[in-house]
C-alpha cells in the first residue's frame, strides 16, 4: 500500500531530454500527456497526446495510465494503475522519473540539474557564499545597454526570414510533405523560438504522419458502429496531435456517431452504454457547443437510472 505522502512530493527527471528537471506534484489530480492542455507537458514522441495521470488524494499517491500507445510503468512494471512511494521509478513511455518526496526528511534541492556536490560546496563555506552573492547582485544591476537602430534591424531581418520559413512549413504541411514541412519549421524555430505559431506547426508537422494514420485507422473503426469501434476511434483521437487537422476532422466525425449510438442504446434503456456514449460526446464537442439539450436531456436520465450501480463514474464533462 502506498505510504502517506506530504506537501512536498516531486518527479525528477532521469537521463533523456529532460534530465535533472523537478516537478512538483500539488495535490489533486495531474494530467501527463503530449497535448499542451495537459498539467505535466512533454514533448516526446514516445507519449501519447493524454498519456496518464497522477492522483494525489487521500492520503495516497497512485499513477494510471490512459490507454497509451507506450504505457506507463513503475518499477520496469507496466501498469493500469498503481501506487507510488517515494524512490520509485516512474516511466511515461520512455521518460523516467525518481519519487520523491519529503517525509524522510530528504534536503535533495528542487532547483533543477543542481548536482548534490555542488549543494555542499555552497554550504560549505561562507566566504564562497558571500562572493557568490555578491556577484550576483552586480549583474543584476548592471544595465542593459539599449537596442540600437541597427540592432532593430536585424531583428526585423531575422522575423521576417522566420516569417518565411513559416509561410513555406505550412504550406508543406498542407500539402502532406511533413519531413520537408518540419525542416523549414525547425529554421523559423531556431531564428524565432517565441513564435507561438512556429512552436505549433512545428509539433504538429513532427507528427503528421502518425495523425493521418491515427486518423485512418478511427475512420475505418468508426464503420463498424458499436461501441467497441466507437472506444477504437476515441482512443485514436486521444493520440493525434492537438490542433491538427486530422484531430479536428476525427471530432467532426465522432460526436454525431457518439449522439447517434447514445440515442439508440437510451431508446433500448441500455443505460450504461447510453450513458456513456452522451458523456463521450461531451467531451468530443467544441466549447461553445457544449449545451445540446438533447444530449444534455439524456444523459441526466441514464445518470438518474444508474446513481445506485457501483461501478458507474458520474460524467464530469457534462455541464453543470
Amino acid at each position: 500500500m502506498p505510504v502517506t505522502h506530504g506537501a512536498g512530493m516531486r518527479l525528477v527527471a532521469e537521463g533523456g531530454p529532460y534530465d535533472g528537471r523537478v516537478y512538483s506534484l500539488a495535490p489533486g489530480i495531474l494530467s501527463v500527456g503530449r497535448a499542451v492542455d495537459n498539467d505535466l507537458v512533454y514533448d516526446d514522441p514516445s507519449l501519447s497526446r493524454r498519456h496518464a495521470r497522477v492522483i494525489r488524494e487521500a492520503g495516497k499517491m497512485e499513477v494510471e495510465d490512459l490507454g497509451s500507445s507506450n504505457g506507463t510503468y513503475v518499477n520496469g512494471r507496466k501498469i493500469g494503475r498503481a501506487g507510488v512511494n517515494p524512490g520509485d521509478i516512474v516511466r511515461f513511455g520512455d521518460l523516467n522519473f525518481r519519487c520523491e518526496g519529503n517525509e524522510y526528511g530528504s534536503t535533495r534541492s528542487v532547483e533543477p540539474g543542481m548536482p548534490r556536490l555542488h549543494l555542499y560546496a555552497l554550504l560549505g563555506g561562507a566566504g564562497a557564499t558571500f562572493l557568490i552573492l555578491l556577484l550576483a547582485v552586480i549583474f543584476l544591476v548592471r544595465k542593459v545597454p539599449p537596442v540600437q537602430a541597427s540592432g532593430r534591424d536585424a531583428i526585423a531581418r531575422i522575423n521576417k526570414q522566420a516569417d518565411a520559413h513559416l509561410a513555406a512549413g505550412k504550406k508543406l504541411y498542407g500539402e502532406r510533405k511533413y519531413p520537408e514541412a518540419k525542416a523549414e519549421l525547425d529554421l523559423a524555430y531556431e531564428l524565432d523560438p517565441a513564435n507561438a505559431d512556429v512552436r505549433h506547426y512545428r509539433q504538429i508537422a513532427a507528427h503528421g504522419a502518425e495523425d493521418d494514420r491515427a486518423l485512418a485507422s478511427a475512420t475505418g473503426a468508426l464503420g463498424i458502429g458499436d461501441r467497441k469501434g466507437l472506444e477504437s476511434a476515441f482512443k485514436f483521437l486521444g493520440d493525434i496531435s492537438d490542433g491538427s487537422p486530422a484531430r479536428v476532422t476525427l471530432a467532426n466525425k465522432l460526436e454525431p456517431a457518439m449522439v447517434h449510438f447514445g440515442s439508440d442504446t437510451c431508446a433500448r434503456r441500455d443505460w450504461l452504454d447510453c450513458a456513456w456514449a452522451m458523456c463521450k460526446a461531451f467531451e468530443i464537442a467544441p466549447a461553445d457547443a457544449k449545451g445540446n439539450p438533447q444530449v444534455a436531456r439524456s444523459l441526466k436520465d441514464a445518470e438518474h437510472k444508474l446513481k445506485r450501480a457501483p461501478s458507474y463514474v458520474p460524467c464530469r464533462a457534462a455541464p453543470p
